[in-house]
């Protein structure tokens, strides 16, 4: 057995971990998420993953029940004018696949607010966040912010033309946030599921 005690972010805070008869994790960020169930981690992970890319304080909202007008199955995530969206319907095989998806669509809404600054005009409170935070001034964010721009202006959705939705930019760089999140959660979980191979893999 492994007992601890979470911060308000679900952080387990040092030194206060127990473990009988196991072996205690060790540099392992998400042990705190790991012992909820599917629908709590949801919206947990995402509040993490939008604290570590800065973006909290926009107050983007987090809708882990969007159904699409056709009721679809195959969408996963979505982010649009400062919502973060998830299917309901989608069937999501474990937390390792939901934490790419999750923080796939947390990359999504900070090149949208770059977008916004930038002139971008993708909604009402995406616009409302360009006149609030105003232009960019760090020469490096600011060609950071171009290139969404631009690639935000020629997009095409993967219903469209799947292969050049893949090679989007914004894509590309969410892919790459959304696998290195889910490599991270699989590498640091590996010891407690090593202690508990009892519990099904995709629940840890």
């Amino acid at each position: 057995m492994i007992s601890f005690v979470v911060d308000k972010n679900n952080d387990v805070i040092d030194n206060l971990v127990v473990a009988d008869n196991a072996k205690a994790p060790k540099n392992d960020s998400f042990l705190g998420f790991r012992m909820m169930d599917l629908e709590d981690f949801k919206v947990s992970i995402t509040q993490r993953f939008l604290r570590e890319r800065n973006i909290d304080y926009l107050d983007y909202s987090i809708n882990t029940a969007y159904l699409t007008e056709d009721f679809s199955e195959t969408l996963m995530g979505l982010f649009k004018n400062g919502e973060i969206l998830f299917n309901k319907l989608y069937p999501f095989n474990s937390k390792a696949q939901f934490a790419s998806t999750s923080r796939h669509e947390v990359e999504h809404g900070w090149q949208f607010f770059l977008d916004a600054r930038n002139g971008g005009k993708r909604g009402e409170y995406m616009e409302y966040l360009g006149c609030l935070y105003g232009p960019i001034e760090n020469k490096k964010l600011q060609k950071e912010a171009n290139n969404y721009t631009k690639s935000l202006d020629t997009y095409v959705s993967n219903e469209v033309d799947y292969k050049r939705y893949r090679k989007n930019y914004i894509e590309i760089r969410a892919n790459k946030a959304g696998a290195a999140a889910k490599k991270a959660y699989l590498d640091q979980g590996q010891e407690i599921r090593n202690e508990f191979k009892h519990i099904p893999k995709e629940f840890l």
